[in-house]
């Protein structure tokens, strides 16, 4: 009785039949449609005319699909139709095959909440039957709405599919039952706002049996500057519990819907504490169940109006519930218990609300500024970070920041969620800057960052590109006190982070480097004076300890390897870093061994990792370890080593004399123009890089008494400036000699096709 008609109540029930046939005929008024959006588990469904039997009239073709519940619905009656009744509960109609058919399932059913009934026959093969289908068999007949007819020609899902690429017919099929309502409820949507305020006629719940999840809400007085223009009221929802927590804020009338053709789109006015939350609105039925339609949304800090569109409703349904949801982590995101947001002037049907106060700074679009402001992070000093100015001072003097920049290490723990509030103000004033956008980078460039960290649906992988670009990026607006806050969310585990600092967070990071740079500017970073911090994750103090390891090659140093330079990758590694060259014979296998020890024992009958073609080295010879070939990017291969703390492994050369440079002494460095034909070596614990390493770059030349390979002269006969034209401007800037010998050729020439 409470659905979108009345056409199940016992007077509907025994209402005079108004049977439906659907014949495919010009003249078919049954409103049957076939392929398309008709068709499931690979039906392919059309009309077409009858060329078997005695039928010739335009009748429904079927070549059945694949899956086993493959189907098409033919037929779906408007709302307010009656497919069977209580006086008539047959169905009957033509169905043609030339193969017996097990199971012939016919289906009815409605919309969502809807029960549906199935009657299954049996067609013996015999060309054109009549099937007649007895839904008033079985079970009583539940009440609800019938409108939707669908076919399953050789249903099969309780045992194998044999019918796939079988084709049928059929036709003439007639419902005697069909009814129309004997009474129709009129739908209203009328226009709502919900402003909260005194006059308020909208029927608005605030708080209450409303709140689910834990939220907690309720009217408010006292709601953040910057909100809908003569307001004094507004919905205040304190964010906390569980996921999905929220508040139902709307519950209309049971034929009242809040959206309507014209009129899908909500406005609201909606204050978030921080950028980058998820909050989703969503509609739903207090009628049909499981009719609802969501919008998802991501926050900028402070007032915003928000549009929301649901057009993606039915507008068969009934949506007259409407309910709130600030901070929703179900999906991802940790949620910030306490966090207050507000809604006010939120706008059904066409209603109009309340614009923004946009006066003394107060909301409304963000204003300009173009000049240099400072921007820092509230919160951070000596006390709980480490002070870096030697660095703040290099990046100056590079010309990579304004003077003004600060950095800092800051330890916090991994997998935790950090508020960071930034302060903006006008560097020549020192006034706040008001209602200004403020840009926060996540995984800053150059910066090694490796940490993955997200603030909404802004995410950083930790995958440095080396390219000039932050890791992701997000936008906030300040307040009136030119603040903005953004919470950072990270999702690394605990066996990735630093060496757990006790209680003293103001130490530089130890163990292994998990890592995010973040910094928050108006204009940009040659603009502002920022500040740049590295959030470095630490374990926490019940995680295993893992000892930090000192791996040495055995047998080379420098009375018989080149020593490499370190600079301006060493800070990237812990101190003790150490970096050879060695020659080797190319195409031979070289033995390398490696003592392990940790704080100064060896490390005896443990896991290490062979990191084969070293990550940023440009490793580029044809090698493998234990059969593990390194293909242009880092293998990590674990090894054992053994009871005095050493591991012995054998590198596999499989590269030729053409590819290497001529033979050079173990005990220098690679040619400088040569072809450079090297793999790059490093033996690693858990720590990884913060472990005391040796680098050992294998350089691979051509034997001492090799023959030099011979150049040839090869050339395309008969083909000539006379008869094509140069070619080379495709290999770009370069030129062809950037990537071919001197002397190289390229032509491009015009043939007949076909030739």
């Amino acid at each position: 009785m409470s659905a979108s008609l009345v056409g199940i109540s016992a007077g509907a029930a025994n209402a005079a039949s108004a049977p439906v046939t659907v014949t495919f005929e010009a003249n078919d008024t049954s409103g049957a449609a076939l392929s398309g959006t008709a068709d499931f588990g690979g039906n392919a469904s059309s009309v077409v005319t009858s060329t078997v039997g005695a039928n010739t009239s335009q009748v429904g073709k079927i070549v059945n699909g694949a899956d086993c519940y493959a189907g098409t619905t033919f037929l779906k009656a408007p709302f307010g139709n009656q497919l069977i009744s209580s006086t008539s509960y047959l169905v009957s109609l033509d169905l043609y095959s030339t193969v017996p058919v097990s199971k012939v399932k016919f289906k009815i059913e409605g919309g969502g909440g809807d029960p549906a009934r199935e009657v299954d026959l049996a067609h013996t093969g015999s060309g054109w039957e009549t099937l007649t289908f007895d839904f008033g068999a079985g079970t009583a007949v539940a009440p609800g709405n019938y409108i939707n007819a669908s076919l399953f020609v050789g249903f099969s899902c309780d045992g194998p599919h044999v019918t796939t690429g079988e084709v049928f017919y059929f036709d003439n099929v007639s419902f005697p039952g069909a009814t129309k309502p004997d009474v129709v409820i009129p739908r209203t949507t009328p226009s709502k706002l919900v402003n909260f305020e005194a006059n308020d006629t909208s029927g608005y719940t605030a708080g209450g049996t409303g709140d689910f999840g834990g939220a907690v809400a309720s009217k408010s007085g006292s709601a953040p500057a910057g909100g809908s223009l003569g307001s004094t009221q507004a919905l205040k929802v304190i964010s906390q519990g569980e996921c999905y927590a929220g508040t139902t804020f709307m519950l209309a009338g049971p034929k009242e819907s809040l959206v309507s053709a014209g009129n899908t789109t909500v406005t609201a006015n909606l204050y978030a504490p921080a950028a980058g939350k998820e909050v989703r609105f969503k509609l739903e039925s207090s009628i049909t169940t499981g009719a609802a339609v969501e919008v998802v949304l991501t926050t900028s800090q402070g007032w915003q109006t928000v549009s929301l569109n649901f057009s993606a409703y039915n507008p068969a349904i009934d949506y007259n519930k409407a309910s709130f949801f600030p901070d929703f982590t179900c999906v991802s995101g940790t949620k910030v218990a306490g966090a207050e947001y507000y809604l006010d002037d939120v706008a059904f049907n066409g209603a109009t609300g309340a614009a923004l106060d946009t006066s003394n700074n107060g909301g409304g679009e963000p204003v300009p500024f173009t000049g240099n402001a400072t921007v820092r992070l509230a919160g951070l000093d000596d006390t709980n970070s480490v002070n870096l100015p030697a660095v703040a001072g290099e990046w100056v003097g590079l010309g990579y920041a304004r003077a003004g920049v600060a950095y800092r290490t800051k330890l916090v723990p991994v997998g935790s969620t950090q508020r960071l509030t930034f302060v903006a103000s006008d560097s020549a004033t020192g006034a706040p800057l008001a209602n200004t956008t403020v840009t926060m980078v996540l995984g800053k460039a150059w910066a090694n960052s490796n940490a993955k960290v997200a603030v909404g649906s802004a995410i950083a992988s930790g995958v440095e590109c080396w390219c000039g670009n932050a890791q992701a990026t997000v936008t906030g607006v300040t307040n009136a006190q030119g603040l903005v806050s953004f919470d950072v969310v990270n999702s690394d585990v605990a066996a990735d982070a630093a060496d757990f600092p006790g209680a003293n967070l103001a130490v530089a990071p130890s163990g292994k480097r998990l890592v995010t740079q973040i910094s928050a500017w108006v204009t940009g970073v040659m603009q502002d004076s920022v500040d740049i911090v590295d959030f470095t994750y630490f374990a926490p103090a019940e995680a295993p300890v893992v000892p930090q390891l000192t791996t040495r090659v055995t047998g080379i140093n420098e009375t018989n390897a080149a020593v490499g330079s370190t600079e301006g990758w060493a800070q990237y590694y812990a101190a003790g870093l150490r970096f050879f060259e060695r020659g080797v014979t190319v195409g031979t296998n070289a033995t390398v061994s490696y003592t392990v020890t940790a704080n100064g024992q060896p490390y005896a009958n443990k896991t290490v990792h062979l990191l084969l073609g070293k990550t940023y080295s440009g490793s580029n010879a044809k090698v493998s370890v234990n059969g593990v070939a390194f293909t242009g990017a880092e293998k990590s291969i674990d090894l054992v080593t053994d009871a005095n703390g050493v591991v012995t492994f054998t590198v596999v050369n499989t590269n030729v004399t053409a590819d290497a440079d001529p033979f050079q002494a173990n005990n220098v460095l690679h040619p400088k123009d040569g072809k450079h034909l090297f793999v790059q070596l490093a033996l690693v614990g858990e720590k990884g890089n913060q472990d005391v390493l040796d680098i050992l770059d294998l350089n691979y030349y051509q034997d001492e008494y090799a023959t030099p390979p011979v150049t040839y002269n090869v050339r395309l006969a008969d083909w000539n400036a006379s008869n094509s034209f140069d070619g080379t401007r495709v290999w770009g800037d370069g030129g062809l000699g950037s990537w071919f010998p001197a002397g190289t050729g390229y032509y491009a020439h015009y043939v007949a096709a076909g030739s």
